[in-house]
């Protein structure tokens, strides 16, 4: 396909410059032609025969070249035409753009090559002492040479070309801030070069013709320094164009992002870069970063920032870069946030699951209309059309290929996909994304993709019916599409650069509709080969991330404990659920080696706020920490690394829950490394990889099943400021040692700082059916004492709240019953 497609697009002349630089190398189809050319290998395509063309598709690019061969039928005629005129051969030859290359190849030939080359004198010397048998006749060669020399030069590359001088033309004054500018130059210029600006495009239109797009101005006088180069990057040319800019430039600014891509897995974090920014004037820079959606921006310097998202969507990024002379630049990224388990790039030897194939089967020996592959080009999702027969869209009985993945129905939903052109570059096709859409009963199919090789295009379709919703021109020979809905309007959009889209369309849809399904597609309303390649495919759905991945949370890693010496493996992860609703932990895993053997929480619920461990040994858990603290499960081989390792918690779609590396070494809190201290998580919600989001626990063995907050250090419900104000100590819970917490004791109204001074009952008395209870209280404050039969905890009954007036409350409570009971008081 590619290869016929190639020869009618060039030999009917119906190509444009971008298709025919997807096709082929025209630096090496020149190079070719040139070669032969000169030594008039007259019996060859490009001269005057349909034979000795052989055509090579490059493997890395796709694109075609000429090799040489057969050349035994040369240097006959000094003055012979280096290019012939058999059909279709002038049609690319003498393009502007190509005719450049040739005479700058030709221009090499003359000046390094053939007359008066050393290069070519010593290759004779070396060939005549290699082999005595066989005569060689350099002057013969060397005659011709010196003769074609005269002909290359007037009348192949013609002194209109030779003698043109390397000039830049433009206005000399301007209020723009950046502009564009042309200029001339001879046969010897391979390429142009704005000395320190290498952004500046180059791109030469015709034998002499070049223009320079994208060169940033500052105030005032702005000296351009261009220089002609060889192909070695020598310098053959050079102009200084001096133009005068009025009024202030504001910055520009260039953001670098990891991954560059800005498709970013949910539990990943997004680095940008704005540090390659500039202000054409040289002032300082001052940076203001946003992001929408509730994610979480971190600055490690100005003008970087890192992202961390709550859930899949798509998000905003905004920098206001401003200079010193308040001028300012807003620039924006739409960062594409997916969950794992709805990214596919393609990389495996097979789909996953989920995956539905419609009208194509995975390729084999006798594959038949329509195949895919995942082995022809690593990382890619190959689709191939054959051409038996049409697949038009427009069809009650739809044959063109189709990978379908099921969608939620009426929730918001993103798709987007990354496809090139593989094989064909134009005729009649579209490929790219397709989305079936169920509106008021009715099947309806919408589709965004690279049509004909020359536009982007939305079309829809419904039954026999189709139409074309949005077009735009697209000399690309690749395209990022994506297809969202949003409430009531589906958006067809295109990526011009990475962050930066584009909209083709805007569609209204019901507010009822379902969304069925969603995939990917090739379609030829004709019968046609073609072949098209797909980078990766995902799907954005905001609301399908599990509740494990919003809510469950380690909060604690016991990964070297202190040794007691009477070998207990006292190692544990403690989770919480920090949300408020249960999790059910049916198919959640540590996946295995992320530290220990593969670990499955099946059949388990965690309930809201609820706080759990999984644990090497559950006897030697609960030994130590008491009966109380819930364990979930085990591992059976393996362990947490004393050095530190990854820690990988999937949910059961295999999305990612956690995904961090610790280590022992610092910033890492060291206490935790076998000195009886455990690493807690500061926030969260923070960055799990970022050393200071944890610290070392203040007792000994750790924390299992209580999670210190950040702002509670020693988690005796005292925050910073009530430490102070009370003057405990922050990281002593019982700052007096009476057994009470500092928090318990301030809400109590008793002295955290005294011994003495304890919030209990001091006395219970009865006589008759009258119980007597007091504790010691302060005034003004209110107290309810309870009463219960048996301790346990929905057993407790309110007798009475009384304000305290004295330092002693005294309250009674009358009861008939002949039993045991058991009194409380609690502070309101």
């Amino acid at each position: 396909g590619s290869f016929l497609n190639w020869v009618f697009s060039v030999g009917q002349n119906r190509f444009t410059r971008e298709e025919i630089e997807r096709m082929a190398d025209i630096d090496m189809m020149a190079v070719n032609a040139v070669v032969r050319g000169w030594v008039d290998d007259w019996d060859t395509l490009t001269r005057n025969r349909g034979k000795n063309g052989y055509f090579l598709r490059r493997h890395s690019d796709g694109k075609w070249m000429l090799l040489q061969w057969d050349s035994d039928l040369t240097y006959g005629n000094t003055s012979a035409p280096f290019i012939g005129g058999l059909t279709g051969v002038p049609n690319f030859f003498r393009k502007p753009y190509v005719e450049q290359r040739v005479n700058y190849y030709i221009g090499e030939m003359v000046e390094k090559y053939t007359s008066g080359s050393e290069r070519l004198e010593t290759w004779f010397d070396l060939e005549a002492r290699s082999n005595r048998r066989v005569s060689i006749s350099p002057n013969r060669y060397l005659n011709f040479n010196n003769s074609r020399v005269n002909y290359a030069m007037n009348s192949e590359i013609g002194s209109a070309v030779a003698n043109t001088r390397f000039s830049v033309n433009g206005p000399s004054n301007t209020a723009a801030d950046i502009i564009d500018l042309s200029g001339t130059s001879n046969h010897r210029a391979f390429d142009v070069r704005v000395v320190g600006r290498p952004d500046v495009e180059i791109q030469f239109a015709g034998q002499t013709e070049w223009s320079a797009s994208g060169i940033y101005l500052r105030e005032g006088r702005n000296e351009l320094e261009f220089q002609a180069l060889d192909s070695e990057g020598l310098v053959v040319g050079t102009d200084v164009f001096v133009i005068n800019k009025a009024g202030d430039a504001p910055p520009v600014v260039h953001l670098d992002s990891s991954p560059s891509s800005l498709n970013v897995p949910v539990h990943s974090t997004l680095v940008v870069d704005g540090g390659a920014s500039f202000d054409p004037e040289a002032t300082d820079l001052t940076y203001r970063w946003e992001v929408d959606g509730g994610a979480v921006l971190e600055n490690s310097s100005p003008e970087t920032v890192s992202v961390r998202f709550p859930r899949p969507g798509l998000y905003v990024l905004s920098v206001t870069v401003e200079d010193e002379d308040a001028s300012e630049t807003v620039t924006t990224r739409e960062i594409t946030v997916y969950s794992e388990s709805e990214w596919h790039p393609f990389s495996d030897q097979t789909l996953g699951e989920g995956w539905v194939e419609e009208n194509v089967e995975v390729r084999h020996d006798y594959s038949g209309s329509a195949w895919y592959s995942l082995n022809d080009r690593p990382g890619e999702l190959t689709l191939k059309l054959n051409d038996d027969s049409a697949k038009s869209m427009r069809t009650l009985n739809p044959q063109y290929p189709v990978l379908w993945r099921d969608l939620t129905g009426v929730e918001d939903v993103l798709l987007q996909t990354d496809l090139s052109l593989s094989t064909i570059q134009q005729g009649g096709f579209i490929a790219g994304l397709i989305l079936r859409v169920t509106e008021e009963g009715q099947e309806v199919t919408y589709a965004l993709g690279m049509e004909n090789g020359d536009f982007l295009r939305a079309r829809k379709i419904v039954g026999t019916t189709e139409t074309r919703l949005g077009s735009v021109n697209w000399a690309e020979g690749a395209a990022v599409v994506r297809i969202r809905r949003v409430g009531s309007s589906l958006h067809f959009e295109y990526r011009s650069s990475p962050g930066t889209w584009e909209s083709l369309h805007s569609e209204g849809i019901d507010t009822e509709a379902t969304l069925g399904r969603g995939g990917i597609f090739a379609s030829t309303p004709s019968a046609l080969m073609a072949r098209f390649e797909f980078d990766y495919f995902v799907v954005v759905d905001p609301s399908s991330a599990s509740p494990a991945v919003e809510d469950l949370r380690i909060t604690e890693v016991m990964y070297h404990p202190l040794d007691l010496g009477i070998g207990y493996d006292l190692e544990f992860i403690e989770l919480a659920n920090t949300g408020g609703s249960a999790i059910d932990l049916s198919g959640i895993r540590f996946e295995t080696g992320n530290p220990f053997s593969e670990l499955i929480l099946d059949g388990l619920t965690l309930a809201a706020g609820e706080i759990a461990v999984v644990t090497a040994n559950p006897s030697d858990f609960s030994a130590i920490y008491g009966e109380g603290i819930r364990i979930l499960a085990s591992w059976s081989d393996g362990g947490i690394n004393n050095g530190g390792e990854s820690i990988v918690l999937v949910d059961a779609q295999g999305d990612i829950i956690h995904d961090f590396e610790f280590s022992d070494d610092l910033p890492w809190p060291v206490e935790a490394d076998g000195e009886g201290s455990s690493l807690e998580v500061i926030d969260t919600d923070g960055n799990y990889n970022d050393p200071f989001n944890w610290r070392a626990s203040l007792a000994l063995g750790g924390t299992p099943g209580i999670v210190t907050s950040e702002a509670d250090l020693d988690n005796d419900g005292l925050d910073d400021v009530g430490e102070a104000l009370a003057g405990t100590d922050p990281r002593n819970p019982d700052s007096d040692g009476d057994g009470a917490l500092d928090g318990s004791e301030v809400n109590a109204g008793t002295d955290p700082l005294d011994l003495l001074s304890v919030f209990k009952l001091t006395q219970v008395t009865r006589a008759g059916d009258t119980t007597r209870a007091s504790w010691s209280s302060v005034p003004g404050r209110s107290y309810t004492l309870q009463v219960s039969p048996d301790l346990t905890e929905n057993s407790w009954v309110d007798v009475g709240t009384v304000e305290a007036s004295r330092s002693i409350t005294v309250l009674p409570h009358v009861s008939t019953e002949n039993r045991d009971l058991y009194y409380r008081v609690v502070v309101e």
